[in-house]
């Protein structure tokens, strides 16, 4: 592994020993996510390439905003290298359009998002909203990878609780977060 990856270990591993203990496979995960996301770039660029053809083909002068956030959204492929892969074709991205589609993606997800509840948790979900009073959960992943976060609250099987120990099951709510649910819809998610 990098020496960033070792560091990172050495120093979790003084707050929680399992780091250290599960350093391998940890190492093992990293490696398995970086290959996702090279192919979901790499399956990223092919379909630029296809789109940036088909523009051309038409003697279209910019890849439609709409095609460069399907890039973004469905495989995660960041706009700037779609329009640095664009101006080498002598093409423009339509930024209007990306940005009206993005919006448009926010305000469904934000619809959605009220109406979600995780079944398997009957009510406690809920009630943790509730408790929150509607603030919701800031998604940081368009632009940003990395950020600190507070935890906004802990679910156990029983319900909301305080604190919870060590090896138990809990699910966490953040107050931000630059990670998408496990069902986040990205291609690389599958």
């Amino acid at each position: 592994p990098e020496c960033s990856l070792q560091v990172a270990v050495e120093l979790s591993g003084g707050c929680d020993p399992q780091v250290a203990a599960n350093a391998q496979r940890i190492y093992g995960e990293l490696e398995r996510e970086e290959m996702r996301f090279v192919q979901t770039l790499e399956r990223g660029e092919e379909i630029l390439e296809e789109m940036m053809a088909a523009a051309l083909a038409k003697k279209q002068p910019f890849l439609s905003g709409k095609d460069a956030f399907t890039l973004y959204d469905t495989y995660g492929f960041p706009v700037e290298i779609t329009e640095e892969a664009c101006a080498e074709k002598g093409l423009q991205v339509d930024m209007e359009g990306f940005k009206a589609s993005m919006q448009t993606q926010r305000l469904q997800s934000q619809a959605a998002q009220g109406s979600a509840i995780d079944l398997t948790l009957g009510n406690v979900l809920a009630e943790v909203a509730d408790r929150l009073g509607g603030q919701s959960t800031e998604f940081l992943g368009y632009t940003s990878l990395s950020s600190g976060a507070k935890v906004a609250a802990i679910v156990s099987e029983e319900g909301p609780v305080e604190w919870a120990e060590a090896g138990s099951t809990v699910q966490i709510v953040l107050d931000r977060t630059p990670f998408y649910a496990e069902s986040g819809g990205q291609a690389g998610d599958r």
